[in-house]
């Protein structure tokens, strides 16, 4: 009986997906949009239309099939030109504050497109990315299902908006690079992250928005934050082997790295033959994406001479042409690597990266040990995560010497507990009993074909601050302690006097002299 209602279900919902139409509004970024074109190809497998909306700067993405190009405005380039490279340093308000700036022009050219929004509104359902709300605006303005892929931390700023908890008493919070066995003074700094996030959330995000949802004018009887907080269903690519198990709520759930999808491919004949001339050393990957690319060439002299040092052979995801380094014939660098695949290779003995996730999730699938130069947002935090999970070591390419990076190097290599653990963590990534891809689209599935999950919703998120944390109940409670207080304090005054005052005038009717006629 049981496997006959399957079937149905199943059938069911082929049948919600026949001309159902998604949308997809990934975030800036090349790594963000490959996640949502595999999704895309798993639901159009699956017999939806799906559209994803990119702005006219992201070059890559104008062939693929799935893409409706947007105009981004003029401002966003000039912001993008003044802001190149990684910035080491900023606080958590100033990174968020910028964030929330591109993202709030990138959505302008969603929201600017008359022509985007006539088609959008009669799609079946929203899908966004965890660090770009634009899809809440989307979302709310067509009264449509959304769902957040969320391939960073549980922990970013934009988790305020969808009420996911973060208690600061054993969840580290975003940037505070702790991990979950805290001391007093770990918990008075997580404490102090937990405001800092809260603060930069709502003081320097939200109002970027509420430019937006005013002048577009979306949904105008509702507030901000219950734009903003629109959503039906969360997934998080990000297992518990690398986040923190922290509490959850039922619209939340956590599938693994969707920016893994299928084992190494064989590589292409130029790589293969230089995996195979490696020997018994190995072959060392280094790829800090898109990154290195604009940083200063000190730390591309200090990475190349240290890796001229090593007897590995080293694959570098470096342009060439865009640098005067001089590399050491053990180094062969190209524009572009097929990493998933070369992570996957039995030759591969190290990744050295920046810490962003997709390489993360990538290395642990793989169970490949890992070094660590992150720069900004949550690098950190991965970064971290990877060592507290024994099998990454983290450097910091402003104050690290040749030296040491070369002793980093060997001390990973040489010490096989880095390579265990990768390989303990790969297998709970490999031993899913569904892939994260299928889980995913059938969670979306699942919400397009009831038309929404908002029975789920935390009714916590339409409370206000001072009732959410029962600041309210707290003032009462405290009012009626003072009353209690103050009218003890008075009976007792007046208790006291009265009895000081019979007493004093008992005392002088004996003591008072006898007066004669």
């Amino acid at each position: 009986m049981s496997a006959l209602l399957i079937i149905l279900l199943l059938f069911s919902m082929l049948g919600c997906s026949e001309g159902a139409t998604i949308v997809m509004l990934p975030a800036i970024g090349k790594s963000h949009f490959l996640v949502f074109e595999r999704l895309a190809e798993e639901l159009t497998d699956r017999g939806y239309e799906v559209q994803i909306l990119v702005g006219d700067t992201e070059r890559y993405a104008a062939s693929h099939r799935y893409v409706r190009m947007f105009k981004t405005p003029e401002v966003f380039f000039q912001i993008m030109l003044t802001r190149r490279g990684p910035k080491k340093g900023l606080d958590v308000i100033t990174e968020m504050a910028n964030v929330a700036q591109l993202t709030a022009l990138y959505c302008e050219g969603v929201l600017n497109n008359k022509d985007i929004l006539n088609e959008v509104q009669t799609a079946s359902l929203i899908i966004g990315s965890g660090l770009y709300m634009c899809s809440s605006l989307v979302a709310s303005k067509f009264s449509l299902p959304h769902v957040v892929i969320l391939l960073e931390t549980l922990s970013l700023p934009t988790m305020h908006a969808f009420g996911v908890p973060l208690p600061p008493s054993f969840v580290p919070q975003f940037k505070s690079t702790l991990t979950d066995e805290m001391t007093v003074i770990h918990r008075v700094k997580n404490l102090y992250h937990w405001i800092l996030v809260y603060w930069a959330f709502h003081h320097g995000m939200v109002p970027q928005f509420n430019d937006l949802k005013k002048r577009y004018n979306v949904a105008p009887n509702r507030s901000t934050y219950e734009v903003l907080g629109t959503v039906d269903l969360i997934i998080s690519q990000k297992p518990f082997i690398l986040e923190y198990p922290r509490p959850l709520l039922p619209n939340t759930k956590v599938v693994g790295p969707l920016s893994v999808t299928a084992p190494a491919e064989p590589l292409p004949d130029e790589f293969e033959e230089f995996m195979q001339n490696t020997g018994n050393e190995g072959v060392i990957l280094v790829s800090f994406g898109t990154i290195l690319g604009n940083v200063e060439e000190k730390k591309l002299a200090l990475l190349a001479n240290a890796l001229s040092r090593v007897p590995q052979k080293v694959l570098w995801k470096l342009q060439k042409e865009k640098t005067q380094v001089s590399l050491s014939d053990n180094v062969k660098v190209a524009s572009w690597l097929p990493q998933n695949d070369i992570l996957g290779h039995s030759s591969t003995r190290l990744f050295i990266n920046h810490g962003g996730v997709h390489g993360v999730m990538e290395a642990v699938f793989h169970g490949v040990p890992m070094i660590c130069a992150p720069f900004f947002g949550d690098q950190y935090g991965n970064a971290h995560e990877a060592k507290a999970k024994g099998f990454a070591e983290i450097v910091d390419l402003d104050t690290i010497t040749v030296d040491q990076l070369v002793d980093v190097i060997g001390r990973v290599l040489a010490n096989q507990s880095y390579r265990e653990s990768a390989a303990r963590l790969s297998k709970f990534i490999k031993l899913l009993p569904r892939s994260p891809l299928q889980e995913t689209a059938d969670w979306i599935e699942y919400t397009q074909a009831v038309g929404g999950l908002q029975h789920l919703r935390m009714r916590g998120l339409d409370l206000p601050f001072y009732k959410l944390y029962l600041l309210d109940i707290l003032l009462v409670l405290l009012l009626i302690t003072l009353f209690i207080l103050l009218s003890l304090k008075y009976f007792l005054t007046k208790c006291v006097v009265g009895i000081v005052m019979r007493t004093s005038g008992t005392g002088r009717e004996k003591t008072r002299p006898y007066k004669m006629d």
